[in-house]
């Protein structure tokens, strides 16, 4: 992770106390896979939501999930997890509710593997 905030702990009580600084780091960490995300659920479900706009929602939600959870979970824990830890969170908000809202079922949530495979490298 990039400084000021070295650990997933760090950053998380930065983010908990409303530091700027902290949410600018989470954006820059996360902005451009998010948007990638984003997009590609957008396109493919052929949503009609602006993509852009979505991506500031998204990063802004990911913040809400990370400062809502207890704070032993970041206790010792490595970027590896926290990273996982977001993409977990963004496919069971981006995948799931739009899955079940167009009837799709359980065949759109092999999207997010398709997306990291094909799109995100």
């Amino acid at each position: 992770m990039m400084t000021p905030f070295t650990t997933p702990k760090d950053l998380v009580n930065a983010l908990r106390q409303r530091s700027p600084i902290g949410r600018r780091q989470l954006e820059e960490m996360f902005r451009s896979l998010v948007a990638k995300l984003v997009d590609c659920v957008v396109r493919r479900l052929k949503l009609p939501d602006d993509p852009r706009r979505s991506t500031d929602f998204m990063l802004r939600s990911i913040e809400m999930y990370l400062v809502s959870q207890a704070p032993h979970v970041f206790n010792g824990a490595s970027e590896t997890f926290f990273e996982a830890l977001v993409l977990w969170y963004c496919r069971r908000v981006l995948v799931e509710p739009a899955s079940h809202k167009r009837g799709i079922g359980r065949s759109a949530r092999a999207i997010i593997p398709e997306l990291v495979s094909e799109e995100l490298n």
